[in-house]
């Protein structure tokens, strides 16, 4: 079909081709991966031409230009000379993070920008999007940059410059980024804009000579169009004051290397509650406790809900910067830390890593070991604690995660009880690498983590550690980042798909007793980035999902003996921050209306109880929310 008119040029054929992506390059060939092999087909001739096996099912490139390029493994790129078929390898060194899920050229196809997917520690938002730069020349990496899950990138005429579109799903702004990768610097172009209203579009080699203004006659015979009014100037909401002050939410925001805690209260005032404070140990339906380092060798923790604090201080300072592994027991009488510094100098523990523990109700605190008695105690974290019993997760070199048993003694043993592959499953139809994982109960007796199965499958292998015992959980090949467990730690909630994958359900499955059970609310649209809510005692789990005509389905269960409760339908932008333990109070804010508001089921239909002006700017300020 000619472009420029839209003219059949020849008739049309039915050409037998798999469905999927495909590149057609200016010769007329296709190109694409077929069953893991990258093929080109004549759509003259019909026939097919094998280039070999791919680890990526993408193929980079336009067909314009004279290369296109795929994976052939996860550290080699193929670059494919479409006209000659001539090949060239080039190993990627350092090899990019995480599983691949896209990759452009420069203009120039001297530059390949690879985006893939890496975990990381946020619990709202379990996986980084990273952008990895690499000179193909000679595979050397240039640069990386995080950016968002949603976020978009586009080369422009100059190799080394790129477009970044920045998409900020909390706050639905946008902003365009040019990123230097020679630099790695960046700089706003445009932003932030409601991306509802402003999106950046890729004209690539496809923009010609600038477009004249529109004549001045045409302009003045045009009916303006009326003003949009955006989302955030529409009428807010009217205050209900409470009818008493109750403390609502606590709120961290970093400042330098530390973190500031706030607690807000109904009377809408804001008090600064710890300032410095570093690590935060969730407790079971009360308050956390949180740890401050006010000096170098001084630490501090300090009760959430009473103030009460307990302080020791150590022999030699630790690096205020310095990432520190801890854990606190289940009873919250002791901690374990892995630190990177000598601390006694008048005991037999000499290498620069130690292990050290603190009594939480004295201040007392003993080096356990080293990394001469226990070697693997470099790059090793403490995960779990029963009684004195401590597990161990240790990365090795990307290749598999140990899990170790310590008895803390004395005398301090060790041995390693698990050896799980770092990628549970890399296979041409998935899209990324699934990665391992050791996922902790709150209340630290199950260890969770996935195996490989027969058949595209996994197993998510519970390890109770009270009772030294374990067992399987049958899943399909999928990622399970977003996995729920109840505040108790006993069972947990999560998304199972449908037999034929076209929809996904809620099921809660209960540790101890082995047990599945399919909660009845389910979806044909598409759910939240995070479905489940619970009340702080576990008794109760609310699970939202959006449906495609944009409505948020809300359901209340009985996660004790799995039943629903009431099941109703959620205001759009109404988003859910806290069930009560009576199962039927829930504290919700309103996207782009900055207020907090407390609503009770009364059978039939939700009940405004109060409603005030929020402090809130961003859900991941939120530290802990007390009990309505």
């Amino acid at each position: 079909m000619a472009i420029h008119d839209g003219k059949t040029l020849t008739a049309p054929k039915q050409l037998n081709l798999s469905l999927g992506p495909f590149n057609i390059t200016s010769d007329g060939k296709i190109w694409k991966v077929e069953k893991g092999t990258l093929v080109q087909f004549d759509p003259l001739t019909t026939t097919k031409r094998s280039f070999g096996l791919v680890k990526h099912p993408q193929i980079i490139g336009n067909g314009h230009h004279p290369l296109l390029a795929v994976l052939r493994t996860s550290t080699t790129l193929s670059l494919i000379d479409w006209a000659t078929g001539n090949e060239r390898q080039v190993p990627l060194n350092p090899p990019f993070q995480g599983g691949m899920t896209q990759a452009s050229f420069s203009d120039d196809q001297r530059i390949l920008l690879v985006r893939s997917i890496v975990p990381n520690s946020n619990e709202l938002a379990k996986r980084d999007s990273l952008l990895s730069a690499y000179n193909l020349d000679n595979g050397t990496l240039i640069a990386t940059r995080n950016i968002g899950a949603a976020s978009l990138f586009y080369p422009t005429l100059i190799a080394d410059q790129w477009m970044i579109e920045q998409l900020d799903a909390h706050s639905e702004q946008s902003r365009l980024l040019r990123w230097n990768v020679a630099t790695n610097q960046v700089i706003e172009v445009v932003g932030p804009v409601i991306w509802s209203k402003v999106r950046a579009a890729w004209m690539g080699e496809f923009t010609g000579a600038p477009i004249n203004p529109v004549s001045i006659e045409l302009q003045t015979a045009v009916t303006p169009r009326p003003l949009e009014v955006s989302y955030d100037r529409s009428s807010p909401l009217p205050t209900i004051e409470p009818p008493s002050t109750q403390p609502i939410v606590l709120l961290s925001e970093r400042l330098g290397g530390g973190e500031t805690l706030q607690r807000f209260n109904t009377d809408q005032s804001l008090e600064v509650l710890l300032e410095d404070f570093r690590y935060e140990f969730p407790r079971y339906n009360q308050p956390p406790l949180l740890l401050q380092r006010p000096t170098s060798d001084t630490w501090r923790l300090v009760d959430g809900a009473t103030l009460q604090t307990v302080v020791w201080q150590f022999e030699a300072p630790i690096n205020a910067e310095t990432y520190i592994p801890i854990i606190l027991d289940p009873t919250y009488q002791s901690m374990v830390a892995v630190v990177h510094k000598d601390l006694r100098k008048d005991d037999q523990f000499t290498e620069p890593t130690q292990l050290v523990q603190i009594n939480t109700q004295t201040g007392a605190w003993n080096v356990l070991a080293d990394s001469h008695t226990w070697q693997h105690l470099i790059g090793s974290a403490p995960i779990a604690w029963y009684g004195d019993t401590v597990y161990f997760n240790q990365w090795n070199e990307g290749k598999s995660i140990r899990l170790w048993r310590a008895q803390l003694g004395p005398p301090f043993q060790a041995e390693k009880i698990a050896e799980i592959p770092a990628i549970v499953a890399n296979i041409p139809d998935v899209d990324s690498a699934l990665q391992a994982k050791v996922y902790v109960s709150p209340n630290q007796r199950w260890l969770l983590y996935p195996l490989a199965a027969a058949n595209k499958t996994m197993v998510l292998r519970a390890l109770d550690v009270v009772n030294q015992r374990s067992h399987d959980i049958a899943l399909p090949l999928m990622d399970i980042n977003e996995l729920s467990f109840s505040p108790d730690g006993n069972s947990f909630a999560f998304m199972l798909p449908t037999a034929d994958r076209a929809a996904e359900y809620p099921a809660l499955y209960q540790l101890e007793q082995q047990r599945w059970y399919q909660l009845d609310l389910s979806s044909n649209g598409y759910k939240h980035k995070l479905p489940f809510l619970w009340s702080p005692d576990g008794h109760w789990l609310l699970v939202k999902l959006s449906t495609k005509s944009q409505e948020t389905l809300m359901a209340v269960y009985d996660a004790q003996q799995p039943s629903q409760v009431f099941r109703t339908e959620l205001a759009f932008r109404t988003q859910p921050l806290a069930l009560d333990n009576d199962g039927k109070t829930l504290l919700v804010t309103h996207f782009l209306q900055p207020n907090l508001e407390q609503r009770t089921w009364n059978g039939q239909a939700w009940q405004s109880d109060w409603r005030i002006d929020s402090p809130i700017s961003n859900p991941e300020a939120i530290s802990y929310l007390y009990p309505r």
